[in-house]
């Protein structure tokens, strides 16, 4: 073969094995950016149940110049009641385990990833009763029980709790909501000393 053959399967060699670099950078984005298939998580004959026995919350309305009645759902229960209800199962929890699971049940989307993190974390410890016992303590402060006073400020799909306590007026909870699919979740909780 001649130089001048040689230059030309050079060159015609270097085409195909960019194009083949090409094909395979294009089919490996189309394989990676392709839907994939939802997960699915089985429903007990129980939790379907359940589900379907929890009516939609709704407020009846009429229409002053049509008289027809207009339905529109509504989140319940309002946030003050939503997180009184996930503040008493937090403080119900007897380990830190059940705790996190409370905590995860009640999580914002945008913190779950964070919550399920922390908990896989938890669960891999070998933690002392007496650590545990400590650390439910800590984290079980300002009991609903304890509340002297509560405020809420609803901005679209955000709400803020605030609240005061019996025992100890200078400490504020602030608390942060975000509506998901018309149920309150929790964003953020805060609780301060005003000394």
């Amino acid at each position: 073969m001649n130089n001048k053959n040689k230059g030309f399967v050079g060159i015609i060699a270097a085409i195909i094995i960019v194009t083949a670099i090409l094909g395979l950078g294009a089919g490996a984005t189309f394989y990676m950016k392709r839907e994939k298939p939802k997960a699915t998580v089985p429903q007990t004959p129980e939790i379907q149940k359940e589900q379907e026995q929890v009516p939609e919350p709704t407020i009846n309305t009429v229409d002053a110049k049509t008289k027809a009645t207009v339905v529109t759902q509504v989140a319940t229960p309002d946030p003050i009641q939503a997180y009184s209800i996930m503040k008493q199962e937090f403080d119900n929890a007897t380990s830190l385990a059940q705790y996190g699971k409370a905590v995860e049940k009640y999580a914002s989307s945008d913190v779950l990833p964070q919550v399920k993190t922390q908990n896989d974390k938890v669960a891999q410890q070998q933690l002392t009763e007496d650590y545990e016992t400590k650390a439910l303590q800590f984290l079980q402060k300002y009991p609903v029980l304890d509340w002297a006073s509560t405020t809420k400020e609803i901005s679209g799909n955000q709400a803020t709790v605030y609240i005061t306590l019996k025992s100890s007026p200078n400490i504020k909870g602030t608390i942060k909501l975000v509506l998901e699919n018309n149920v309150w979740k929790l964003q953020l909780e805060t609780w301060v000393s005003s000394f």
